[in-house]
């Protein structure tokens, strides 16, 4: 069944919320384990928003965070587990779920287990940026306005490229921003 599930997956974009469980007891990094493949069939998703993911072990958690870096829709991502990790695995998946919320600026939320969190790291890194995904980058925006013209350019294109996997930002900040990629049109009288 869970073949069936993850195959249907891939491609969708009429599945708005998954929940998996891979603690049945046959184990989630075994090769061969249909999730395994999770990560791929996410990947090309396009439509869910919520994912909740029970995991046994924490070694596909990176590759299922990865797959999701260009999702188009994700907003709550929750993964669980009772496995504990070491600090070395705990400092992997902060990075991990780091650099999901700053490749994908439509994610909202993101839940973890305690065991698998870093607290300190989570407060300082991860939340700051998932308010910036909420309020849609609005204090970015307003500050890219408000800059000196002749510099505005060079951040406007650092700012396309933090929100390119989000059309709806790529629009508002292009929308917002029109003089300057767009220079006014002057004729040239011979």
């Amino acid at each position: 069944m869970e073949d069936i599930i993850i195959s249907a997956l891939s491609g969708n974009s009429s599945v708005r919320s998954l929940s998996i469980d891979t603690t049945d007891g046959r184990g989630g990094d075994r090769r061969g384990d249909p999730i395994r493949s999770l990560p791929e069939a996410l990947a090309g998703n396009q439509g869910i928003e919520n994912l909740h993911v029970n995991l046994r072990g924490y070694k596909i958690w990176s590759l299922l965070l990865r797959s999701l870096w260009a999702h188009p829709r994700i907003q709550s991502v929750s993964l669980t587990s009772d496995y504990d990790l070491s600090g070395v695995s705990k400092t992997s998946m902060m990075n991990a779920v780091l650099r999901l919320v700053q490749c994908n600026t439509v994610v909202h939320t993101i839940d973890l287990p305690d065991n698998a969190k870093d607290e300190e790291f989570f407060q300082n890194f991860i939340l700051p940026r998932l308010q910036m995904n909420r309020n849609c980058f609005e204090d970015q925006r307003q500050a890219l306005k408000r800059e000196d013209p002749s510099i505005r350019g060079q951040l406007l294109g650092r700012a396309l490229h933090v929100v390119r996997s989000n059309p709806d930002l790529l629009f508002r900040f292009l929308s917002e921003n029109v003089p300057t990629f767009v220079r006014p049109y002057d004729p040239v009288i011979p």
